[in-house]
């Protein structure tokens, strides 16, 4: 299996309790490990700023053509994956 930049993100995005900057983000990129697969994360290791941007933008885009019940949008100074204002009578 061959992991996405855009992919990762999101899953750090979902299990994140805050907003992530794109800082933050690259800051996880580079200090990840794998023990049971080693290699895999170290192939992220060298990812710019600018890349994490331009997936994030990417997601965004996606997220938002798939019309998922959930979208990426920049918050508080982050990135946050947040569900969208028609589904709150749901989650309220």
């Amino acid at each position: 299996m061959t992991l996405e930049l855009k992919k990762i993100i999101e899953a750090l995005l979902f299990a994140a309790e805050r907003p992530l900057t794109t800082k933050e983000i690259r800051q996880i990129l580079a200090e990840a490990t794998d023990e049971e697969n080693p290699g895999v994360a170290e192939s992220f290791r060298n990812v710019r700023e600018a890349q994490v941007a331009a997936a994030l933008e990417e997601l965004k885009i996606e997220t938002d053509a798939a019309q998922h019940s959930f979208q990426v949008v920049e918050i508080a100074g982050g990135w946050r994956l947040v569900s969208r204002a028609e589904y709150a009578p749901w989650l309220k």
